[in-house]
């Protein structure tokens, strides 16, 4: 589904639907925090293609670094390699509206995801992180709810090498780096 550049779009464009419908004065609160959850999750999943594992566990003390300045709002997620299912260290830097989008849902929704004080980016009820297959299947629900794509957390990593062979054939050094893996060669 993917080969379509319309399916791309809707995929790419979700993150911002997805805030657009938790607005909805109709929605139930609940419904509209996971609503923005979804969202975040979408847009870090998109431009930093972890594991879902790694997402589930990011910690906005320990993992999450805020830079402001003249550039901007930047974020900084690094997650060292001991936390990594290969061992290597994952560093990523989102800045624009995927900075804004991840400061507004920690300033404003993350805090009523949990009924204990938390540091996890994406709490469940009792403070813990969310469990990884929980925060899968949301993410799918509502993509496949929003764009009718069957689109499960593993599939970003894919779609993320997909997007940058047709930008830079041939270079799987790059891609290979950004997923954390290793190139194997003969």
């Amino acid at each position: 589904p993917f080969d379509d550049p319309k399916n791309l779009a809707m995929l790419l464009a979700l993150p911002g639907h997805l805030v657009g419908l938790a607005q909805k004065p109709t929605l139930k609160p609940r419904t509209a925090l996971l609503y923005l959850q979804s969202a975040v999750a979408i847009e870090i999943l998109l431009f930093c293609p972890m594991r879902i594992g790694n997402l589930v566990n990011l910690d906005i003390e320990q993992h999450l670094r805020w830079i402001d300045d003249q550039d901007g709002l930047r974020v900084i997620i690094d997650i060292p390699g001991e936390e990594v299912k290969n061992g290597k260290p994952l560093r990523y830097e989102l800045k624009g509206r995927s900075a804004e989008l991840i400061r507004d849902y920690i300033d404003d929704a993350r805090k009523e995801l949990s009924d204990e004080p938390t540091t996890a980016l994406f709490p469940k009820l009792d403070g813990g992180p969310k469990n990884p297959g929980d925060l899968s299947h949301q993410i799918k629900r509502h993509c496949l709810q929003e764009t009718g794509l069957i689109v499960n957390a593993h599939l970003f990593r894919s779609l993320a090498s997909k997007i940058h062979n047709r930008v830079t054939k041939g270079d799987a050094a790059t891609i290979s780096y950004v997923l954390g893996d290793t190139i194997g060669t003969v």
